[in-house]
């Protein structure tokens, strides 16, 4: 039998005390309280130790004593059903209640630092990481690194060392840590002192995945405006059945793209072009240009532009003032970095009267160029004068590049338009006559037809650097 308080327990087993209890193993104050292990409760329920309970009642709202530890998860009271779910295979799913994965997030993803999938964090930088390796930045995307805000920049690292970054302008450098263009790319050198073979070297490679001979291949292309649909200069290849061909086209309209290949170079290293060469600089000496022609109304086209010459049809025969020899006269403009403008006219003369005195000159621009005169006659004769029927010809060499213009003496200090260059001639007088481009004799007998006239001259001009 126990005694609780002046109540008798006579039957069950509701509570239950050992003889060898120690004291205050439990014990009831007046006020209340009990103490469980304590002999002075002092408050509802006081135990000292260790509590073993099955279930708790209420919220632990009034609860003190306990320390206070920062929530690991925060739950806001109106946060939507599901929004962190754990499936039965420890899946974590973020926006949704069926993870695949050990981690699935639907929806925008953000970390304020740094990302890591592998094993080992990153310490070298403190911006933004995403390290996808099982050692530092084996494989990794470095955002603003030194925590540069305005002048951050983007960085791409492989096995550890960085291999392409993308500064706050936009500038890429691969292998470039500071580029100074849009794409800067710094490589080890590969080719090292031979150029051909089958080395591959350190520039920008694009191949094709199948191959169709004569196909082209755009290497490189650009617009004169981002906003351009169509490109406006593109250089490219051409494989053929006997090698490769590198093209570069260039466009005369906008509007219409690449409009021609302006130039070819074919396997064998010869050159084509769809325009004419304008060489920068020149050797001193060399000739720029020549135009060499038959007086027969061609056209020449050369560096300067083109030129057609006079079309001779029949003799001329000498009077006693002077007058342009015909197909002699020519306006010319020489190109760029001309010093020197050498004039050759070469013509068929045939003395019709005593020895043919005759006289030769040069004009430019309507003036005499007076060291060019030159006088021409045969032995003196009453008759049978055809027996003088020569070659001959008037020529000077004008000087582009002088201190002074003397145009008397065929010299000038720039020649950047174009002036007429002339031969003249005329007989001496009283008889003394001459006709050109003509032939008397021919086979062995008198000359006939064509084989008498007109017998062309020839009209040489070369721009000399």
């Amino acid at each position: 039998m126990a005694y609780i308080g002046n109540r008798v327990a006579t039957s069950g087993t509701s509570i239950k005390a050992d003889k060898s209890a120690p004291a205050n193993s439990l014990r009831v104050k007046s006020n209340g309280n009990i103490g469980v292990g304590v002999a002075e409760p002092s408050s509802k329920l006081h135990v000292a130790g260790t509590v073993t309970a099955t279930a708790f009642a209420g919220d632990g709202s009034a609860l003190t004593g306990i320390e206070s530890l920062p929530a690991a998860i925060d739950v806001n009271g109106s946060a939507p059903d599901d929004s962190l779910a754990i499936d039965s295979a420890g899946k974590v799913g973020i926006g949704t209640t069926s993870p695949t994965t050990n981690l699935v997030t639907v929806g925008t993803s953000m970390a304020t630092s740094q990302a890591f999938v592998g094993s080992v964090a990153d310490t070298s930088y403190s911006g933004g990481i995403i390290n996808l390796s099982n050692s530092s930045r084996s494989i990794g995307i470095t955002s603003d690194p030194t925590n540069a805000g305005a002048g951050s920049i983007l960085n791409f690292s492989v096995d550890g060392t960085e291999r392409m970054r993308i500064d706050s302008a936009g500038k890429v450098g691969i292998g470039a840590t500071s580029p100074t263009t849009s794409l800067e790319i710094n490589a080890a050198n590969t080719l090292g002192s031979t150029f051909t073979g089958t080395t591959a070297g350190e520039g920008v490679e694009v191949s094709q995945t199948s191959y169709t001979a004569d196909n082209y291949v755009s290497l490189i292309e650009g617009k004169y405006l981002a906003s351009q649909a169509a490109p406006h200069v593109r250089i490219g290849a051409q494989y053929t059945g006997g090698g490769s061909k590198l093209i570069f086209g260039t466009s005369n309209s906008y509007g219409s793209g690449i409009t021609n290949s302006a130039m070819t170079i074919d396997p064998s290293g010869d050159i084509t072009t769809s325009g004419k060469i304008t060489p920068g600089t020149y050797r001193p000496g060399e000739i720029i240009e020549t135009i060499a022609c038959m007086c027969d109304g061609s056209t020449v086209s050369v560096l300067s532009g083109s030129y057609t010459i006079t079309n001779v049809t029949a003799g001329q025969a000498s009077t006693a003032s002077h007058v342009v020899m015909t197909g002699s006269s020519v306006a010319y403009t020489p190109p760029a970095g001309t010093k020197r403008v050498i004039y050759r006219y070469n013509f068929k003369w045939d003395c019709t009267g005593y020895s043919g005195i005759s006289h030769f000159k040069v004009q430019i621009d309507g003036t005499d160029v007076i060291p060019s005169s030159r006088n021409y006659s045969s032995n003196y004769a009453s008759s049978n004068w055809h027996h003088a029927n020569l070659e001959l010809g008037v020529e000077w060499v004008f000087d582009c590049a002088a201190a002074s213009d003397d145009a008397a003496n065929g010299k000038f200090t720039s020649w950047t338009s174009a002036k007429t260059i002339r031969g003249l001639h005329r007989h001496y007088g009283g008889g003394y006559s001459h006709t050109l481009h003509q032939n008397v004799w021919w086979d062995g007998t008198g000359a006939s037809g064509t084989r008498q006239a007109p017998i062309k001259p020839m009209l040489l001009i070369q721009a000399i650097a």
